[in-house]
């Protein structure tokens, strides 16, 4: 009988489970990026102070 290969532990480790974090992260970027274009008037009247450019460009939408 052949000795069995040793397996190392990854870091990635099983891929369903990375696949189930891959689309977690990507539903909280689109939950994200929805909140900040709902509320780009908010955000824009806060940063106006430090960042105008970017608040006119929040304001263009």
């Amino acid at each position: 009988m052949a000795p069995h290969p040793s397996v190392e532990p990854s870091i990635i480790g099983d891929p369903w489970i990375t696949a189930g974090g891959v689309v977690i992260a990507a539903i909280a970027i689109l939950l994200l990026t929805y909140l900040a274009w709902h509320y780009r008037d908010l955000i824009a009247a806060r940063i106006q102070g430090f960042a105008p450019r970017l608040a006119g460009w929040l304001r263009s939408f």
